[in-house]
């Protein structure tokens, strides 16, 4: 079985923020939060900023499920940009190998 670092994932964690002038509840898996604080400090800003921006530009609809896709997209996204780049390594490992 292959494991993804999400055990425990299902945890749901309940935190409150406030956004402008309104407190709201928040409730997301552990690793939606550890991740979220990941792309926060990365991004040079924190947790509450990166949520009111995901807020500002949300579609209608949960504030915890825009969270999620932001989440997903952001990574998605990454991994697309690094995927190009494993290929040219596994191809430029290919031509070493053939060439031996």
């Amino acid at each position: 079985m292959i494991s993804y670092g999400l055990a425990g994932a299902s945890a749901m964690t309940k935190r409150s923020v406030i956004i402008g002038q309104h407190r709201r509840s928040l409730s997301l898996e552990d690793g939606f939060w550890r991740q979220l604080r990941e792309i926060a400090r990365t991004q040079g800003s924190t947790v509450t900023e990166l949520i009111a921006e995901i807020d500002e530009s949300r579609q209608p609809g949960y504030l915890s499920s825009a969270i999620r896709l932001f989440v997903l997209e952001y990574f998605r996204a990454k991994s697309n940009v690094t995927e190009p780049v494993r290929r040219q390594a596994e191809a430029q490992m290919h031509q070493r190998s053939a060439a031996e």
